[in-house]
């Protein structure tokens, strides 16, 4: 099955919110992260997230729950997520809804806001 039908290229965006509205997918295809702030706002916006098996993206990706993970030796994988999330969308719908709670269990602007108030608090207060 060829996938250029599948997959859209669309350059630098400095506003995401539409694209990300347009998606099915977010593809990361880091050899290094710390958190991926683009992870975190596909996952906001309920895309399943297809990244590469790497310090930072397995810390917010959980295989086959909240997206997916790849070997960077094996692109392949890339497709075959994309192809098994098409043909089944009742685990697309799956992850979609539960990254939608990660973030707003985990990310909330509240409570990344009261994280970084301890932290300043900490360093601080010595």
């Amino acid at each position: 099955m060829g996938v250029g039908h599948l997959i859209n290229l669309h350059g630098a965006k400095t506003e995401l919110t539409d694209s990300f509205n347009k998606a099915n997918f977010s593809i990361n295809t880091s050899l290094a992260e710390a958190i991926s702030l683009s992870i975190l706002e596909a996952m906001a916006h309920g895309l399943p997230v297809i990244a590469s098996r790497v310090t930072g993206n397995v810390d917010i990706v959980k295989d086959n729950i909240n997206g997916f993970l790849f070997e960077l030796d094996k692109p392949e994988e890339v497709i075959e997520r994309i192809i098994d999330c098409k043909l089944n969308q009742k685990i697309y719908q799956n992850i979609s809804l539960n990254n939608i709670n990660l973030i707003k269990e985990n990310f909330s602007i509240q409570l990344m806001a009261e994280r970084t108030k301890k932290v300043y608090a900490e360093v601080l207060n010595g």
